[in-house]
C-alpha cells in the first residue's frame, strides 16, 4: 500500500506508562504493563513482549490520566532481546487518552520548532509550534510564558 501526504497529526517521543489488553498471534490473551515509546494524536508506538500481527485489535490503558481505547495493530516496527515494538492507531480518531493536547497540522506552517509545554498550574501537556523568537526565549531561559488552553492561565 502507498502512502500518500502528510501525517494525520505530530508524533512526540515520550514514554507514557501503559497496559495492554488483547489477543497473542496465537490467540492467548495477555496483559502486560509497559510504555509507549513515541504517541500521537490517533495512535503511537509502544513495546510489548507478546509477538502480534498486524490488523488485530487491543485495549489500551494510559496509567496517567486512567483512560482507555481500542486501537489496531498496524504494524511491527522493530523489536531487541525483550521487545518487540509495535505502531498502533487508534479505532475511534476521537480518543484521547494521552493527556497531551495536539494542535492541528495547519497550525504548524510557519513555525520554527515544535516542543511540548506543560502548565505549572494544572499540569496539562500540549504540543506547541514556536516561532524564531519564542524559541529563542525558549533556549535562552530554559521554559516560556504560554496561555493553557486547559486552565487559560499564562504560565
Amino acid at each position: 500500500m502507498e502512502t500518500v501526504g502528510r501525517r494525520a497529526s505530530e508524533r512526540v517521543e515520550l514514554e507514557i506508562p501503559i497496559e495492554v489488553i488483547g489477543l497473542d498471534y496465537l490467540g492467548n490473551q495477555f496483559f502486560d504493563r509497559t510504555h509507549t515509546l513515541v504517541i500521537g494524536r490517533n495512535g503511537g508506538k509502544l513495546c510489548l513482549k507478546q509477538k502480534l500481527v498486524p490488523q488485530q485489535e487491543v485495549t489500551i490503558r494510559c496509567l496517567a490520566t486512567g483512560l482507555d481505547a481500542d486501537a489496531r495493530v498496524i504494524g511491527q516496527v522493530g523489536k531487541s532481546e525483550e521487545f518487540h515494538y509495535y505502531g498502533i492507531k487508534f479505532l475511534d480518531e476521537k480518543a484521547n487518552i494521552w493527556g497531551v493536547e495536539f494542535p492541528s497540522l495547519p497550525d504548524s506552517e510557519g513555525a520554527t520548532g515544535r516542543v511540548l509545554l506543560q502548565c505549572t498550574g494544572c499540569k496539562n501537556r500540549e504540543v506547541t509550534y514556536l516561532d524564531e523568537f519564542e524559541l529563542e526565549v525558549l533556549e535562552a531561559n530554559g521554559s516560556l510564558s504560554n496561555f493553557c488552553k486547559r486552565c487559560r492561565d499564562a504560565s
